[in-house]
């Protein structure tokens, strides 16, 4: 039997090179079978503005009591 970890929640959020903001739409959620990555996808809401050139992504990672901030920009 496989032992059962804390839960992880991720979180992400952005906004683009024009100033619109974008929140997490979810998506993700449990394990895969094997228990080593997440089942599903992450997503944000709405879909990035026509003329946005970069997104700047924050992800919030939260595992038992530990909580960590990654931050990642992106070309579009």
């Amino acid at each position: 039997m496989t032992e059962v970890g804390p839960p992880v929640h991720l979180s992400v959020e952005a906004v683009d090179d024009l100033g619109g903001e974008y929140l997490d739409g979810g998506g993700a959620f449990g394990t895969e079978p094997e228990g080593r990555f997440t089942d599903g996808s992450i997503s944000l809401q709405p879909g990035p503005a026509p003329g946005a050139g970069a997104l700047s992504l924050t992800f919030s990672l939260t595992c038992g009591e530990h909580e960590s901030t990654h931050r990642i920009d992106m070309p579009l």
